[in-house]
């Protein structure tokens, strides 16, 4: 008997199962019974998950493509169903997510279009432990979630994503934030430098916590990178290499 799992998969790709399942998730599918997909279970119970991998792509002609059954899912029989703390995921989501937060308030994001899950057509997970003081990486990590809250205007999203690599760990923050000056972004690690003064001294700020991620991260054989783009958002890195992941 299955236990009741904190990720459902709906229709889509067997793959998305497998690597979740590698990552030590329990999973629940529907729509993929033909193809023999483990802890298959009543749509009703799938619902109940507290994410859902959507197939790709997410809607075509009103409905979630499920390529291995017959089955036909209308999405605006789907939509009222869920639960505005649930996370969807999905691929080639098209102009969904915004209309999904206005109508339902449901967050979905869209995993297809990150260049290395377009290759495995996958949702990205980790699990385990990273040797360290943890008291400085909670720090390292509520910093630039606090950055791009600060950043970003009301109803956009802030994603915190962590995944095991071969050399180590990596963090990512990504927001839907007004974004960096590209030739800012060599200076926004230095103590006490502030992109938009007058606005980080209103919501509190000192411009110091970037210099402090930097050093937390250095402290774990780490380092940050920058990517963003003015007003599409930004994208922070940690990479923690040189460690070993423990599994939990």
């Amino acid at each position: 008997m299955c236990m009741k799992p904190a990720i459902a998969v709906l229709g889509g790709d067997l793959r998305q199962v497998y690597l979740l399942e590698a990552d030590g998730r329990h999973v629940m599918t529907w729509g993929l019974e033909k193809g023999g997909a483990p802890c298959a279970v009543p749509l009703h119970q799938a619902l109940e998950a507290r994410v859902l991998v959507l197939p790709l792509p997410v809607c075509r002609d009103g409905a979630l493509k499920l390529p291995l059954t017959d089955t036909r899912l209308e999405t605006e029989d789907l939509w009222p169903r869920l639960r505005t703390d649930q996370l969807l995921l999905g691929g080639m989501t098209g102009e969904l997510p915004p209309r999904l937060r206005e109508d339902f308030g449901l967050t979905l994001l869209d995993y297809y279009d990150r260049e290395e899950l377009q290759a495995a057509n996958a949702v990205p997970t980790a699990e385990g432990a990273i040797p360290g003081d943890a008291s400085l990486l909670q720090t390292l990590v509520q910093n630039l979630l606090d950055n791009a809250r600060k950043a970003s205007e009301p109803d956009t999203v802030v994603v915190l994503e962590g995944r095991r690599t071969p050399a180590g760990y990596r963090i990512t923050v990504t927001d839907q934030g007004r974004g960096i000056p590209e030739e800012e972004l060599d200076k926004i690690t230095e103590a006490f430098y502030m992109v938009d003064k007058s606005r980080s001294r209103a919501q509190g700020g000192a411009g110091l916590g970037l210099a402090l991620c930097k050093e937390i991260a250095a402290l774990h054989q780490g380092e940050l990178r920058f990517e963003s783009q003015v007003g599409l958002g930004t994208k922070v890195t940690v990479e923690l290499e040189g460690i070993h992941v423990c599994e939990e």
